[in-house]
Formats: C-alpha cells, structure tokens, sequence
C-alpha cells in the first residue's frame, strides 16, 4: 500500500528559527511520517479506507479481509522537488477557440472531442511531441473560432440588452447561445447575427464621455437606484448614466437632450463633509456610537442617503465632524478647481500697492497663507488671469508622448523631446496658434499605449532578453540604436506587423540571453575539449602586458600559466577569460605592432616580420625551453 502524504509547510513544532535549517525540517518532516505510520489506529483508518476505494471493484472480495497487521514501516526520507516550472497542460484548441462536441476517430479507436481534451490536457505538456502531434491531427475537427460579436470593431458592452428573433437577453446570454450553437467565425449565420447584435453589444469609447450631471464646470452627482421612465423605457438613474458615459461624446446632441430633460430628475449636489478643504483619510471619528474613517461620509453616507448640500442633515454632519475630518493646504494661486495651471513666473502686477512679479507673489502665498484664507482666495479672483496660464500640451490627455520620434517644427526636422522642451522653455499657451497648429506635430509624436506593447527583444515564448542598447542598426534604410527602436516599438501592439518585421530584421543583433560574455561563450561550445586551456586561439601570439585577471592585477604570462595548469578547454572559466582578454593578450600572427613582445603560445618568438623558429611554442627568461614543463612559461623578471 502506497501512502500519499502532503505535509503544510508550516509547522509549529520547527520552532524556533534558529533550528530551521534544510536539515532540520528534513528531519522534523520524517520524525512526524514516522510517528503517524506508528500508530494503530492510522493503520486502521489505512485498511478500511483501502476497502472503501476497492469496494465495487473486480478486487472487492479479495480485499474484504484485509486487516493492516505486522506493519514494518521502511525507511522514511525527504526529496527536494523544486519549485514546479514546467510546461502547462496541452490545451487542443487555440486561443479565441472553442472546442467541438463531436464525435471522432483516435489512435484508431472511435472516440469523442471531449474525451480528447482530457485525454491531452491530463496525459501532456504543451509544447511535447505528443501535443504538437494531437493539435496537428485534431485541431481543425475538434475546434472552430467562434462567431465574435465585436469582431467588426468596438469593445464588448456584456450587460447590454438586444433582442434577437423576438426574445430580449443580455449580450453576455447572446454569446453563450453562440457559443452552444456552435456558430463559426465568417459564416453566413454570424454575419446574420452581427447585423442585429453589433450596434447594440459594441461600443467605441468616447474620447470626452458624456457626463449628464455635469453643467458647465459644476459637477454634481448622479442618484444611481432612483427609476425613471424615459423614451418609453423604465431604467434607473444609474443605467442612463453609465450609459451616456460609455457610449456618448459630450458634445452630442443625445448627450445635451438628455441632460435636459433628466437632469433634475436624476442629478443632485451631494453634500461634502470639508467642501474646499481637505479630508483626512487615514482618520476615523465615531458618529451615532459606531467607528467610521472620514472619507466614509462622503463615498457612502450622503451617497447612499441622498444627502444634499446646504439642507439641515447636511450642516449637521459638517458641524460635528469638519474639525477633525478636514484640514487646509498651503495657497496655491494657479490652481482652479481640481486643475493646476502654470505661473508666468516673469510677467508682472499689482500686489498689495506694489508692482511686483507672478513668481514672488505665488512664492509667497504658498509661504504665508493656506488655500481657504481671504488672502488667496482674493489673489486668486484678481490676478490669475494675468499670472496663470494653461501650458501647451504635445498630446491629448490619455495619450503620451514618443520621445524618441521625430517630426517638423518650426520648419526644421527635431526630435519630440526638443519640441516639448521648447513648448515648456517658451511657455507656449494652449490657446495661442503656435499651440493649435501642432496636430501634424502631435500625429507625429503621440500615441495611444498599446494594450500588449511591442518589447523588441521578447521572444514568441514570452522570454525577454538583454538589448544592446547603444548598438546601431538599420531598419528600412533608416539607422537608429537598439535602444531607439526598442523605444519606437513600445509605441505598437506585440502582435501588429509592424513589430513582427522589425523582430525579423535586428532582433539577433540587438538582442542577446546574460551577457556578451556568456554568449560568446555559447557560441565557442562547437570547440569544446579536455585540452588544458590556452589563453590564446590556436595560430595566435600572446604577448607580454599588464592587465586584471579576477578584479587583481596580474600580467598576461601569468594568466597563461595559471590557466593551462588548472583548467580545460571546456572549462566555463577557460572561455570567460578568452573572451575578456584576447584583446590586451593576443596578436595574429603576422600582425604584431612594434610595441608587441611576444610571450607565449604559437611561434611566440617569432619576429614582426613573420619569422618564426619552427618548434618553439614559448619563450622563457633566462632559461632554455627543454628546463621547463610542456606548454608552460615562466614569466620574465
């Protein structure tokens, strides 16, 4: 009988720290096998649980007599698994698949889709033999893309109602019946369907969304269970809103209709615990003898109660609650509402009887007054306009910026990162021509961030490698660094075209696994032997230099001896240090520059010219070459 024993990884009876070692848990997980599988009564349990399991079974009678008895328990030990990082399971079908119900033929014996799936999922890896020759056999039997409701485009609204041949139901409920039916991707059928479900499943956000309780710049708040009855449909306040909010631009005429017709119905001024001041979130205050955190008022109190500002109830909280729960900040004078503007710190005006600059008196304000004091409130209503400006933005909001792009400015070619900087340096104002005539600039330097982004060295398997940063390569006629196109990319989906034939063109130059020096290591492993090391390749001259060797000082004779005594050819360290130091060590032969004194290695005292003296493989100090050990050098001193 085999026994299956998961033990928790924590165990009270490791303690204290200082015992729980490798060793320790070891022991104290055997000490506990040990002691379970002693005990009379588990073996017990262990008869009857074999009994139960068996019960049914061909083996039934044979077992209904087993007791466990003369236990001799073996010996117990502890196998370090790891941590599990294999290949998931084999999965038949594709992403954006669905698999088929249907019946087929398997390894020569009828058998069903479903039972497939398992069969895979259960029994292989993905990524094994006997997946890959699954998928290749079944795959187009057993799996079909399904009908997609968006796939002309929008985002999936799931909990929206359509009505398809007379029966109303959710888009998520459509989806699944497509599912059931098994309607594919392309058919006649699904292009039926999306006719009827696509306007009312898909949606393309609005890049402003309509806010129906917005009026002007005041911003109320929606009364979200409140049911209404509109266009001849009953819906709560909350559904109108969401939906105006996802689907409707807000300067559309359905977006203004609405608000003026609901607006009153659905939309009030929620009351605010500090109004202009600020909460202190981490605070809790007890009101009506329950514990509640500051903020709480707010997000749920008057939202759930339809608490409006300026009634009694509202004045109420604030006098009990306002003095703990809120606090004031330092002025800023352009700041307005929730938006901060930038300070013309050069410009300017009258303050206080004197003429003085923007920069001074917000330096000031923010010094000497806090936001709700009769001070800034009075700079802010007097002198924003003449000190405060909105800066000039590159990109929409939701959109960033591509620095590494260029484009055209001012007539002359420059990088996005210059034009921004001189938007900033230049306060160039939002409102100014110079501001309205960048949308050739900013088609140039904008983009939206990829939901997936293209990372140039990540590979099909979702591995990401090392990028030579500062190496040049050339894509399409156009040079750039790695470390630009890796920029550039970013700014494209992982699956787009774009990204697949840049990949293709520099991946294997700008990409690399650890370092260079391990990838140069890789690609020697064809010249691997049990030789003893030698510093230089074979052909080679070493010289005679100063180098470091293992962060010490040392000399290029030195490392030769110490690497030919005591490693091999194939050594990891033998390649390490061929690749660090065949530049400063060794020469071509025939290729040895004035200032070269060969030292070591083939036809090492061969003379610049190209002669050599056939046999000797090393030169010595002082010393004739048939005194020293084979291949050995001693250094001159």
């Amino acid at each position: 009988y085999e026994v299956d024993l998961t033990i928790s990884p924590v165990i009270e009876t490791l303690r204290p720290a200082e015992t729980t070692t490798l060793e320790a848990i070891s022991d104290a997980l055997v000490s506990q096998i040990d002691s379970t599988l002693s005990n009379p009564s588990i073996l017990e349990e262990m008869g009857n649980e074999i009994k139960a399991e068996s019960a049914d079974s061909s083996v039934a009678e044979e077992l209904s007599s087993i007791d466990v008895v003369d236990f001799v328990q073996g010996e117990t030990s502890v196998t370090a698994t790891g941590t599990a990082t294999g290949a998931g399971p084999c999965n038949l079908c594709n992403a954006g698949e669905i698999g088929l119900d249907k019946g087929i033929l398997f390894n020569g014996a009828q058998t069903s889709c479903p039972e497939v799936y398992r069969f895979l999922a259960t029994q292989s890896e993905a990524g094994s033999d006997s997946c890959t020759a699954g998928k290749e056999a079944l795959r187009t039997e057993c799996c079909m893309r399904k009908c997609d409701l968006c796939s002309g485009g929008g985002i999936p609204d799931w909990y929206s109602m359509v009505n398809v041949n007379g029966n109303s139901m959710t888009c998520l409920e459509l989806d699944a019946i497509v599912a059931d039916s098994e309607i594919q991707n392309g058919s006649d059928q699904c292009s039926q369907l999306l006719e009827i479900a696509a306007p009312a499943c898909c949606y393309e956000p609005p890049s402003k969304p309509c806010n129906m309780c917005q009026n002007d710049s005041e911003y109320n708040d929606v009364m979200t269970s409140v049911l209404i009855e509109y266009g001849g449909t009953t819906a709560t306040c909350g559904q109108i809103f969401n939906t105006l909010f996802s689907r409707e631009e807000h300067d559309s005429e359905t977006c203004s209709l609405i608000k003026q017709d609901l607006s009153s119905q659905c939309c009030y001024n929620k009351c605010s615990l500090c109004g202009a001041l600020q909460t202190n979130a981490a605070l809790s205050v007890v009101h009506d003898e329950t514990q509640l955190g500051c903020s709480e008022f707010d997000s749920y109190i008057f939202a759930s109660n339809l608490v409006e500002e300026g009634s009694n109830e509202c004045q109420a909280f604030q006098d009990e609650h306002r003095e703990n729960c809120c606090y004031d900040i330092s002025c800023s004078l352009c700041a307005k509402g929730n938006d901060i503007y930038t300070t013309k710190e050069t410009s300017v005006v009258q303050y206080s009887g004197t003429e003085v600059a923007c920069a001074e008196v917000a330096n000031f304000l923010y010094q000497q007054e806090m936001s709700q004091g009769n001070a800034c409130l009075a700079a802010q209503e007097n002198i924003f306009s003449d000190c405060c400006f909105q800066q000039c933005e590159l990109c929409e909001a939701g959109a960033s910026i591509n620095w590494a792009a260029a484009t055209t400015f001012n007539g002359q070619s420059q990088s996005c990162t210059d034009v921004y900087w001189i938007l900033v340096s230049e306060s160039v104002e939002a409102d100014t021509p110079t501001c309205s005539g960048l949308s050739q600039v900013s088609q140039d330097c904008c983009y939206e961030i990829p939901s997936q982004q293209c990372t140039l060295c990540k590979d099909g398997n979702g591995v990401t490698y090392n990028t030579r940063w500062n190496k040049d390569v050339t894509v399409n006629g156009i040079t750039k660094s790695c470390g630009d196109f890796n920029t550039l990319l970013a700014t494209q989906e992982d699956e787009s075209q774009t990204c697949s034939m840049a990949k293709d063109e520099i991946y294997d130059d700008c990409c690399f696994a650890g370092s260079d020096t391990l990838v140069a290591i890789g690609n020697q492993a064809s010249t691997d032997s049990d030789a003893p090391c030698s510093l230089c390749q074979p052909g080679q001259i070493g010289v005679s230099g100063d180098i470091v060797f293992n962060n010490n000082p040392t000399t290029c004779e030195e490392v030769y001896n110490f690497l030919i005594d005591s490693f091999q050819e194939s050594s990891t360290t033998c390649k390490s240090a061929q690749v660090n130091l065949s530049e400063d060590c060794c020469r071509e032969r025939g290729k040895l520059s004035p200032s070269d004194v060969p030292a070591f290695g083939g036809d090492s005292t061969a003379d610049s010219d190209g002669e050599s003296n056939a046999g000797q493989g090393s030169i010595t100090a002082e010393k004739a070459a048939d005194e020293l050990p084979a291949g050995k050098v001693t250094p001159p001193t």
